[in-house]
């Protein structure tokens, strides 16, 4: 199923959604994707071979490009449909588009008469102001250092759980 965004989900808290073509765009999505998270004390490193297994790993999976009111780049998304859910499997927005982004996903999804929207969100505003969400139960995010001078501290355990569902393996 193609899910084409609805003109109402342009509002003053939302952004626009345009579906891309990840393999045209993949110069956009990696460039914001690490631009996005290279700041967190602990993120994946994505280099072209990964990029390029995500793609081909999630075929079925759509990507839109976010845009503000003045048709800014706010970051991207991917989702996929399962049933009469839908599903977020990685993002990439800054964080003056976090609140946008959870707005215009809900919207989305009432839009489109989805049930639920499911995948792995941060426990952190807006995600957790806006979605009623719950622990995992069967994925978990391990991270273990390598370097034996790097100490995974409680910051390293909160920048984890910005981790998304489309690196678990």
């Amino acid at each position: 199923l193609t899910i084409d965004p609805h003109p109402s989900l342009v509002n003053q808290e939302s952004c626009r959604w345009e579906l891309v073509d990840p393999r045209k765009a993949e110069d956009f999505i990696r460039t914001t994707y690490t631009s996005c998270h290279h700041e967190l004390p602990c993120s994946i490193a994505r280099d072209a071979d990964y990029w390029n297994y995500l793609f081909n790993n999630r075929a079925s999976a759509q990507y839109y490009q976010l845009t503000d009111g003045s048709s800014e780049p706010l970051g991207y998304l991917c989702l996929n449909q399962e049933g009469e859910s839908l599903r977020l499997l990685d993002y990439a927005v800054g964080e003056e588009g976090q609140r946008q982004l959870a707005s215009s996903l809900i919207q989305f999804a009432k839009v489109h008469h989805f049930q639920k929207i499911t995948g792995w969100m941060p426990w952190e505003p807006p995600f957790s102001d806006d979605f009623a969400l719950r622990p995992r139960k069967q994925e978990i995010t391990m991270i273990k250092s390598l370097d034996s001078q790097w100490v995974i501290d409680p910051t390293i355990q909160q920048a984890a759980g910005r981790f998304h569902e489309i690196d678990h393996v």
